[in-house]
């Protein structure tokens, strides 16, 4: 199910989203920050435990030197990472965080990909979770009906607005 257009879209003062494929904007790449962020307590839990974390990211994903990873507060160091990833990293960053979430908390991994699938949607992305990674959705389309499905409601309201005008003249 596609979101609901916003006001701001719907009344035409901003585009519509539009289906990405090869690319990540900015809420769709904050949007699986905030779903990584929010698996660990990072305030109530102690520094050890940030660290295992960060430790886990730069030994396994990042593929760095994990004393790296201790230069500063863990949280941080896989932030300053994370944003310096190319698209197809934070697609790999979820892939990642979703097969590791057991490990970066103690979060359920139905609700893990219950919450990375609806963000995928939410936010147009031309990718989804099937079987245990991130694919393209299967075929141009599929991803010119999603397209649609998310102009429908701004060109509804497009022809209502122009009915109701042109019953004033």
């Amino acid at each position: 199910m596609v979101r609901e257009p916003r006001f701001s879209e719907r009344i035409g003062a901003v585009p519509a989203p539009v289906v990405q494929t090869g690319t990540v904007n900015a809420p769709l790449r904050f949007s699986i920050w905030n779903l990584f962020d929010a698996l660990h307590d990072w305030d109530g839990s102690t520094l050890d435990a940030g660290r295992r974390i960060s430790d886990l990211f730069a030994r396994d994903f990042f593929k760095v030197a994990v004393y790296k990873s201790r230069e500063i507060v863990p949280r941080e160091w896989i932030y300053q990472k994370f944003v310096q990833l190319p698209w197809h990293g934070v697609y790999d960053f979820l892939e990642f965080v979703i097969e590791n979430c057991d490990e970066i908390s103690r979060g359920s991994k139905p609700l893990v990909l219950a919450r990375a699938a609806r963000i995928l949607e939410e936010e147009s992305a031309g990718y989804q979770y099937i079987n245990g990674r991130i694919e393209p959705i299967a075929t141009r389309a599929e991803a010119e009906e999603v397209e649609r499905a998310l102009e429908v409601p701004a060109l509804r309201v497009e022809r209502r607005v122009s009915n109701s005008a042109s019953g004033l003249r």
